[in-house]
């Protein structure tokens, strides 16, 4: 009878493990070559070549993921079919959204219905009642709509009867309707579309305006990314009373470490038939850690319509371009440099101006010699340029010794050397030279008051220097100088510091120089005290500061030469206040204010204007209105600005249109 029970128990447990149905398993996978499948699921039932999963479902392969409340999956053929909340992630992290799917799982080719299809990098969105995946790539919808928004009521939309879809080319349509907040606004009976998460090729939005001087103005620009590593943007710039323009600006990387950018800006000019022509960019090459070479280019064709048309008052207000060449290698013993520097005067005579072509040269580093004294040598040979007045060859030397004593809370450091300029001007020669001692002296004190570090730097710097000869050379920079006198600059830094996070809370540097004529038997010569200069910085909070800065001269009972005073602040709420006035003695002396006021998330309003009290005169005033939303953003503005040159004011108006997704360049890289 114990046999007969054994037995009987044995067969049954053999029994439940060779049906071929399983029940209520939670987790099952399996090996479909070439593909690994992972079901979750509340319930999981195995009937045969059939996987039935309820509830909560998770379908995972090859970097890909399925959810849904019901799936069936067929293992012959690999088909599956799934309702309910469905979402599918592809390995781009792209999205579709659904009630239903059916898909083969290794060509992901299949029907969905009730589906939103999300490209993850770019931010589009399709929904169609209708969804076919054609392909791992490629979609086609019918009653379809596209958006760049977010939410279920996006701002704008595309509604088509049909859509066709390639992840990384482009989107398609047919009897297209281009809607702004359910308003039907535009129709189209063929639609195009870049469907990239990459970077791009297409049209950006235009900018449209008017002003007194141009007329109306169109600007419509377009994006080509030819390459990974290169990008071009071509606007084309239509004004209807000076012509017609094109704009290219280009950025490249042509490999790690070698990059750049440069715009050409080309403009039909049909009030004067000529053409005018700009041409900036910037090129940066380093060669490992010790060369590198840094090219600047920056010229216009017509220097006074260049003033007139540009669009800021800081471009309106450039008085000079520079462009140069600088290539150097650095070694052990310090740097070996070649700069060419050539400048463009936009309102003094060009042939007065003074150009650098070449400057050659080797600043050394302090190299120890003896009981901590270190050695330097400066080299330099430079051709001065110019059309007209005097121009040549200058050779300079400055060989020096220095010794340093102290640490970071003070010390002294000592130096002397000898400096020597030879001169070959227009086939005459002539020298400079003469010996130097140099002397710095400084000290931090500081004190902790509750929360605010007190911090006090005086500091001290005497130099003189004598002239062994001096011949009567023209004056090309400060290397041309050598005063026959000391010199001593007396200063003083007074700041006071945040101890939690550091901030700045004030700091006021001042300072002033004195020139002493060399001691003769009667006693000096002379003493000349020079202008004081100060800076001073107040930011009791961290969104508020107020900036001084200037220079005052004693003389003639006391004056300022120059002075600046900046105040800038910003509140939480997002208003934000900019207030500045510039004071050159004899020669400007203007206000510069401005403020943004957001009245909400979506609008703000913003104004900016420029005043001469010297003058009286306004420079320029410009208020703008900006409507901002997730899916778009309209800019409005409105300008008066006051041409110096033919004493007139240009009025000028422009919008801006950005609908999202439309401007984006995407990842730039090597």
């Amino acid at each position: 009878m114990k046999l007969r029970f054994l037995l009987l128990a044995a067969l049954f447990i053999l029994s439940l493990l060779t049906t071929p149905h399983l029940s209520r398993a939670e987790t099952l996978a399996l090996r479909e070559s070439p593909r690994r499948l992972t079901f979750n699921a509340d319930s999981l039932d195995v009937d045969g070549e059939t996987i039935v999963a309820e509830g909560n479902v998770t379908i995972a392969w090859d970097g890909k993921v399925l959810t849904a409340d019901h799936a069936r999956y067929e293992r012959v053929g690999g088909n599956v079919v799934a309702k309910g909340d469905v979402v599918l992630i592809d390995t781009d992290g792209n999205r579709v959204e659904c009630e239903s799917v059916s898909l083969n799982m290794e060509t992901l080719e299949g029907e969905i219905t009730e589906g939103n299809l999300y490209l993850s990098d770019s931010g589009y969105r399709i929904s169609a009642k209708s969804l076919r995946r054609t392909g791992e790539l490629t979609y086609e919808a019918t009653d379809a709509s596209f958006t760049a928004c977010d939410g279920s009521s996006p701002s704008w939309r595309f509604d088509a009867d049909w859509l066709k879809v390639r992840i990384e080319e482009f989107l398609t349509g047919g009897n297209a309707v281009f809607r702004i907040e359910e308003v039907p606004v535009l129709y189209t009976p063929w639609l195009i579309y870049p469907a990239k998460t990459q970077r791009t090729s297409g049209f950006l939005p235009p900018k449209a305006g008017w002003t007194t001087r141009g007329g109306t103005e169109l600007k419509i620009p377009f994006y080509w990314a030819f390459a990974d590593n290169a990008d071009i943007t071509m606007t084309t710039d239509y004004k209807s009373r000076l012509g017609l323009g094109e704009t290219f600006d280009l950025r490249y990387i042509l490999a790690e470490g070698h990059e750049g950018n440069f715009k050409v800006k080309v403009l039909h000019d049909k009030e004067e038939d000529d053409n005018e022509a700009e041409v900036k960019g910037e090129h940066l090459s380093r060669f490992g850690r010790d060369d590198l070479l840094d090219l600047k280019v920056d010229y216009v064709s017509d220097a006074s319509d260049y003033r007139e048309d540009s669009e800021t008052l800081e471009l309106r207000g450039i008085v000079r371009k520079e462009s140069r060449v600088y290539g150097a290698h650095t070694m052990e013993p310090g740097t070996l440099f070649l700069l060419g520097r050539w400048t463009q005067a936009l309102l003094e005579p060009q042939g007065d101006t003074l150009q650098q072509l070449p400057r050659l040269g080797f600043y050394g580093v302090e190299t120890p010699v003896v009981y901590g004294v270190n050695s330097f040598t400066e080299v330099e040979a430079t051709r001065f340029k110019r059309d007209e007045g005097v121009d040549g060859d200058r050779f300079r030397v400055n060989q020096g010794l220095t010794k340093g004593f102290g640490d970071n809370s003070g010390g002294v450091r000592l130096g002397a050397g000898y400096r020597y300029n030879y001169y070959d001007l227009n086939s005459e020669t002539s020298e400079k030279s003469g010996p130097w001692l140099e002397a710095d002296g400084r000290v931090a004190l500081g004190r902790e008051w509750g929360e605010a570090l007190h911090i006090v730097e005086p500091n001290i710097n005497w130099r003189w220097e004598e002239q062994n000869r001096d011949d009567e050379v023209e004056y090309f920079d400060e290397e041309d100088i050598f005063k026959d006198s000391s010199t001593i600059f007396l200063g003083l830094t007074n700041r006071i510091l945040n101890t939690e996070n550091l901030r700045e809370l004030f700091l006021l540097e001042f300072g002033r120089e004195v020139g002493v004529r060399h001691l003769t038997r009667q006693g000096f010569a002379s003493v000349d005290w020079e202008n004081y200069r100060a800076v001073m910085e107040i930011s009791p909070f961290a969104d508020v500061k107020l900036r001084l800065d200037g220079e005052y001269a004693d003389d003639d009972g006391g004056r300022f030469n120059r002075w600046t005073g900046l105040l800038t602040a910003k509140d939480r709420r997002g208003d934000e206040l900019r207030f500045e006035r510039n004071y050159i003695r004899g020669e400007a002396d203007y206000l510069d204010g401005g403020l943004i006021i957001p009245f909400n998330e979506s609008v703000s309003a913003s104004y900016r204007n420029r005043f001469s009290l010297k003058d009286d005169i306004r420079l320029e005033d410009e208020a703008g209105l900006k409507f901002s939303h997730p899916c778009w953003e309209v800019t409005l503005t409105y300008s008066r600005v006051y041409m110096a040159d033919e004493d007139r004011i240009d009025y000028r108006y422009y919008a801006t249109v950005t609908l999202a997704g439309l401007n984006r360049l995407g990842k730039f890289r090597w």
